[in-house]
């Protein structure tokens, strides 16, 4: 005689049901509290300090290990450009935590690149979303050792062409708008 399972809608599936509820809870509250403790406020520290001191070398220890071994001589500005970047933002005041959950989708930075020039080397697992001041920082993470850790793309050859390639774009815009503004009469 085979067993049968219980009833859909009797009280040991609904009991199941609820403990499997409950435990994906705590689960999910563990790992926003590791979240919290190995990425986050230690990530903010380094932000705050990399903006007064205008270096964002701090910043690479947030990055994840498997990131850190893509990194070849000739995508090293890819990293440092959008460390950068980040500490040059105006961070005054206190962050706020606006989001930590479980990535569904693409990164926001692969959802902008190309992607057969700039590889995940580790899979996101999770996205958190720090606000300070006017600025909203969106951070894919994936845990490694015990701690959380920024996940970037790792731009190939293609990738770095392209980076370069939009750089040289950037800076013809650039020229071009101030020669418009320089020959700006009366408004």
């Amino acid at each position: 005689v085979k067993a049968q399972p219980p009833p859909a809608d009797s009280p040991v599936m609904r009991i199941c049901l609820l403990f499997a509820l409950l435990s994906c809870r705590l689960v999910a509250a563990g790992e926003e509290a590791a979240i919290r403790s190995t990425f986050v406020d230690q990530w903010a520290n380094a932000m705050r300090q990399g903006a007064q001191t205008k270096d964002p070398a701090g910043l690479m220890r947030f990055v994840h290990p498997q990131v850190l071994a893509c990194i070849t001589p000739e995508s090293r500005e890819f990293f440092e450009g959008n460390a950068a970047r980040d500490i040059a933002h105006d961070l005054k005041g206190q962050y706020n935590v606006s989001k930590i959950a479980p990535l569904t989708g693409p990164t926001l930075l692969s959802a902008f690149l190309p992607g057969d020039g700039f590889p995940l080397s580790v899979t996101p697992t999770y996205e958190v979303q720090i606000s300070w001041g006017d600025t909203l920082f969106v951070i894919a993470l994936a845990p490694a050792n015990g701690s959380w850790y920024q996940v970037l793309t790792c731009p190939n050859e293609k990738g770095v062409a392209f980076l370069r390639e939009q750089a040289a774009t950037g800076a013809v815009q650039k020229q071009r708008a101030q020669q418009l503004y320089s020959e700006l009469k009366d408004p």
